[in-house]
């Protein structure tokens, strides 16, 4: 973040220069796509928990 603001300062091209669905991605893209890999690691995390344990006591059975 530091290395594009100064990136953005040296070339003398102010932020609001940027077409607002630009800026959208940028202030809103990582915090997104931060969320959706942290649901779609949970979801997937808690299924082969729930097979794996499913699994277990079906062989006990």
């Amino acid at each position: 973040m530091l290395v594009r603001s100064i990136r953005w300062a040296h070339q003398g091209s102010p932020r609001s220069q940027m077409s607002p669905h630009k800026l959208m991605y940028v202030k809103w893209g990582r915090p997104v796509g931060k969320s959706l890999l942290l649901s779609v690691g949970t979801f997937y995390s808690l299924y082969y928990l729930w097979e794996y344990l499913e699994r277990d006591e079906n062989k006990k059975n």
